[in-house]
C-alpha cells in the first residue's frame, strides 16, 4: 500500500525518505548503542575507523602471476582441478590424483586450481 500510495502521488518522496530514515535509525540505535557502550565492540571499531583513515595509495603497477617452476625447457604436465566448490568430493579428489599420476616419465605434474577464475564466475562464496 505504500508502493501505491507513492506511485499514485499520495505519499510525497520528501516524506517516504523522512520515514524511512526515522526506521532505519530506529533499528541502527541498539547497534550504535552497543558499540558506543561495550568495551570490546568499542576498541574493534576504533581499529576499523583507524585503517580507514589511513592513506592507502593505489599501485599503478600490473599484479602478475610469477610462477618459478625451474628450467622452462623441461615439458609440463598440467591437470586442471575442478573448480572449488563449498563440498569436496571424493570422486574429484580421486580423479585429480589419477591424472597428476598419468604424467610421462620426465614431464613435471602441475596442478592448475582456478581460485581467482572460479570466483570471478561465481562458482564460490555466494552469489
Amino acid at each position: 500500500e505504500v508502493k501505491d500510495a507513492f506511485v499514485s502521488g499520495a505519499l510525497s518522496e520528501a516524506l517516504l525518505k523522512e520515514s524511512l530514515t526515522l526506521e532505519v535509525n530506529s533499528l541502527l540505535e541498539p547497534v550504535r548503542r552497543h558499540f558506543a557502550e561495550d568495551s570490546v565492540a568499542k576498541e574493534l571499531l576504533a581499529k576499523v575507523t583507524q585503517w580507514r583513515r589511513e592513506t592507502l595509495t593505489p599501485t599503478s603497477s600490473l599484479a602478475r602471476l610469477n610462477l618459478d617452476l625451474g628450467d622452462a625447457a623441461l615439458p609440463r604436465f598440467v591437470v586442471f582441478a575442478p573448480r572449488p566448490s563449498e563440498f569436496v568430493r571424493l570422486p574429484d579428489v580421486l580423479e585429480v590424483l589419477s591424472r597428476l599420476r598419468l604424467a610421462p616419465e620426465g614431464q613435471t605434474p602441475i596442478l592448475w586450481l582456478e581460485d581467482w577464475s572460479a570466483r570471478c564466475l561465481g562458482c564460490v562464496g555466494g552469489s
